[in-house]
């Protein structure tokens, strides 16, 4: 789908990303080549890299907070490649989880 958006290689690209239900975890950034197949192989080819100084979060008002982030380089996977910690404690939203209605107070 053409957006009219283009890129140039080897810049940089500002994007954002929302969490509703935090799990904690991270998150990381791949490109499939324009007429490749889209499969999880095709993306582990080209991982992108973060810009380590400018991470920020961004409230609902559009308002920036910048921020450290913290990033993983070793053990990942595509080797070499990066990923960064999302920067918000798991519990600080509230409940991760809506429990189902098959849950009980006993269900993992």
């Amino acid at each position: 789908m053409d957006t009219g958006v283009q890129w140039k290689i080897g810049g940089t690209a500002e994007v954002t990303w929302q969490v509703l239900n935090n799990h904690g975890g991270g998150y990381s950034y791949r490109l499939c080549p324009f007429g490749q197949k889209l499969t999880e192989s095709c993306f582990q080819k080209t991982p992108l890299d973060f810009v380590h100084d400018a991470q920020a979060l961004v409230d609902r008002h559009n308002k920036q907070f910048p921020i450290n982030g913290t990033f993983v380089s070793e053990g990942t996977e595509p080797a070499g490649s990066e990923w960064a910690m999302i920067p918000i404690p798991p519990t600080a939203l509230g409940p991760r989880c809506i429990p189902g209605p098959h849950d009980t107070a006993t269900t993992p």
